[in-house]
């Protein structure tokens, strides 16, 4: 995959929500294998080329207003790209195996984990369950609240089994995150109609 492909197919992917903002910048701003190389801004333009760098990705406002604007831009130029974007799509980058960032941030929402195991032993604040979380099942590092946890549940792949572990004291001493933690499995089950298993020990 040369340079502009790379680029044009990282922002198609991102406008159709098959990646995550996180994943984007992580691309667009540490890859320089995409961008130190390439002329981006013959690719994108001069103007989409500085709204996408003046763009704070962290603020959902500005985030809607660079995907429209992409949008636009790939509608318009790029339209037979645009069109072709869909999980078939994605599972056959995958499938290709080639080693560049965007497959291999692909292959991590598209390659399902067998089990994670979240083991509560030792935490001792709401802060500390929260990280538990969301280090063991790879949420972004942004998410630090249940807030941005909940935020970030669609572009999270969840393993085909959840063990929590040490559970017993941290679902009396944090009742209310236990309880938030339960209800994020059941909306995440509701989501893709996902049969996940969980299992308390």
């Amino acid at each position: 995959m040369n340079n502009k492909e790379l680029c044009l197919k990282t922002i198609a992917l991102f406008v159709h929500d098959e990646l995550t903002s996180t994943q984007f910048t992580d691309i667009f701003f540490e890859s320089t294998e995409l961008f130190a190389h390439g002329n981006v801004k013959n690719i994108l333009g001069e103007n989409l080329y500085y709204d996408i760098i003046d763009t704070n990705f962290n603020v959902k406002e500005q985030c809607i207003t660079i995907k429209t604007k992409m949008a636009d831009f790939l509608k318009e130029k790029y339209s037979s790209l645009y069109d072709i974007i869909s999980d078939s799509y994605v599972e056959k980058i995958v499938e290709k195996n080639n080693n560049d960032i965007l497959t291999k941030i692909l292959a991590k929402r598209y390659i399902k984990p067998q089990v994670a195991v979240i083991n509560f032993s030792g935490v001792a604040s709401s802060k500390e369950f929260i990280l538990k979380i969301r280090d063991t099942l790879d949420f972004p590092l942004s998410c630090t609240n249940w807030d941005s946890i909940n935020d970030m549940i669609y572009d999270v792949m969840f393993p085909k089994k959840i063990i929590l572990k040490n559970c017993g004291d941290v679902s009396r001493t944090f009742s209310g995150d236990f309880e938030n933690l339960e209800d994020l499995l059941k909306k995440k089950r509701g989501i893709e109609n996902n049969t996940f298993e969980v299992e308390y020990c």
